[in-house]
């Protein structure tokens, strides 16, 4: 495990259960937020906390900056939920001597408090910042204009840069047709993807949009935002890379 371990340890105090099929398999007042992954935490619970059957299996899975871990099955009515808990073998740190992570994917639904989370357990150290403008946004496909505005909203998340979301209304939306592509970021919402068409030329997912935002994110709600790799995307005449 690295030096530095111990401070990708953050106690949580929110209140977080999760279901399965509609049967709470973990309910915990004394949740363990740990760092290893890049962005986010996962949550580590007491064994006592876990309301199914934890069924050991011989595969070891390896979690970074923390050594390796034996895969559990959950057993929820008597239907497994293959490789849905870990814990870790020898943990340097006394405060995950047996605490079991699950894998938030694995669990139908998980809520902090009274509210559902989607995606992936949050970052409590980041946050989003989005704010009207008037800068001048101009976004290109060689030289047909997809989008001109002076009226975009830019939104600010810890660690990621700036992206600019554009009014509709200051779209072609003549050029621009609905993807299969869906995401769903934990601090916005359920995005949706936009294709480009122009001159029988397709290029997919250049644009995304968050239709019914969460609240931290609904001044952005129905706008547009462009792949700044995938086309030209200018602010106040300088171009965007990022």
């Amino acid at each position: 495990m690295s030096e530095n371990a111990s401070s990708k340890l953050l106690p949580n105090q929110k209140w977080i259960r999760g279901f399965v099929g509609g049967r709470p398999v973990v309910d915990s007042r004394n949740v363990m937020g740990v760092w290893d992954q890049r962005h986010y935490p996962s949550w580590y619970f007491p064994a006592d906390d876990i309301l199914v059957a934890l069924e050991p299996t011989d595969a070891t899975r390896s979690i970074e900056g923390f050594g390796p871990a034996a895969v559990h099955d959950l057993v929820v009515d008597g239907t497994s939920v293959p490789a849905a808990a870990s814990i870790l073998i020898d943990p340097t740190e006394e405060e995950l001597r047996g605490r079991v992570r699950l894998e938030f994917d694995a669990i139908e639904q998980w809520f902090e408090e009274d509210v559902e989370v989607f995606g992936h357990p949050k970052n409590p150290y980041s946050r989003i910042d989005v704010l009207p403008s008037s800068r001048h946004v101009v976004v290109r496909h060689g030289e047909t204009v997809v989008a001109d505005t002076t009226k975009p909203t830019m939104l600010y998340e810890t660690g990621i840069g700036a992206r600019i979301y554009v009014p509709p209304t200051d779209v072609r939306l003549d050029l621009i047709v609905p993807a299969e592509r869906r995401t769903t970021c934990a601090y916005k919402g359920f995005a949706n993807y936009h294709s480009l068409v122009i001159d029988g030329e397709t290029l997919n997912d250049v644009a995304w949009s968050y239709p019914t935002p969460f609240p931290e994110a609904r001044q952005v709600a129905g706008m547009l935002s462009f792949y700044t790799n995938k086309l030209s995307v200018e602010v106040d005449g300088v171009a965007v890379t990022t």
